[in-house]
């Protein structure tokens, strides 16, 4: 946002500064995909999911802002580590979803053993307009004694008419829509290798071939070493491009 380059580079490498020092919280060498990339976080099941032991989560809802600032981060800077790492974090944060019955979860639970108590029923009363209080500890309701760990915790507010702050699980959708979800990205790595998400990619000489993975892709962003032809090939067309040496965008049409 900064027109002054002196100012946009101070700006810049402030951001770069803080994310580096966030590195320790994202999950980055733990090959367990439900994680990788997702910050790690240690709050929230109280008022989140109504259970007494807050406990280590990740993802949660908010474990998106770091991919949007992942994402930024290649923006700025074309490096290829954090469009890995805006895709690792999405990627995790989809599997809230479980793909086999479409059921949504609040989180993954990251503590391999905890003794819980969660509230099992609604408030007296309650409707989801008319609720007592803010925030309800488990101790003082109706409840169950659970044992969890590396396990994804259920959605409560389905069910709970009264205050409770599970909702925070949308932050993933919206980062998918605004990073992912009509977007496909290539970037061409410094040994030459390409590297692609929501696409894939052929290169013959200095021709690229690009088949989105979807057709409700509609932009392409490049991140070449060097000028190249580009055809993108889609069900109903082909579109080709002269893309220039570094990052830009290649809008192409959609057949949906």
């Amino acid at each position: 946002l900064q027109d002054d380059e002196k100012e946009r580079r101070k700006y810049t490498q402030a951001g770069f500064h803080y994310l580096e020092q966030h590195d320790c919280l994202e999950q980055l060498v733990i090959p367990d995909a439900r994680m990788r990339s997702a910050t790690l976080r240690y709050w929230e099941a109280q008022y989140d999911v109504l259970i007494t032991s807050n406990m280590f989560n990740s993802p949660h809802g908010w474990s998106s802002f770091t991919t949007y600032a992942n994402y930024y981060a290649y923006m700025l800077s074309g490096e290829i580590k954090y469009l890995q790492r805006t895709f690792n974090g999405l990627g995790s944060a989809m599997q809230v979803i479980d793909f086999g019955t479409g059921k949504l979860r609040w989180a993954f639970i990251t503590d391999p053993y905890l003794m819980v108590r969660q509230v099992n029923r609604n408030i007296d009363g309650a409707t989801p307009l008319d609720y007592p209080g803010m925030h309800y500890h488990a101790d003082l309701y109706p409840h169950d004694e659970l044992v969890m760990g590396e396990q994804y915790v259920d959605m409560v507010s389905d069910w709970f008419f009264a205050n409770s702050t599970d909702n925070d699980v949308h932050e993933h959708f919206k980062c998918l829509e605004e990073i992912a979800l009509t977007k496909a990205y290539l970037a061409e790595k410094p040994n030459g290798d390409l590297i692609t998400f929501n696409c894939t990619a052929e290169r013959n000489g200095k021709t690229i071939t690009i088949k989105p993975g979807e057709p409700i892709i509609e932009n392409i962003h490049l991140n070449l070493r060097k000028k190249y032809t580009v055809l993108v090939q889609t069900a109903d067309e082909a579109v080709e491009a002269e893309a220039a040496k570094g990052m830009s965008w290649l809008n192409i049409r959609t057949s949906y």
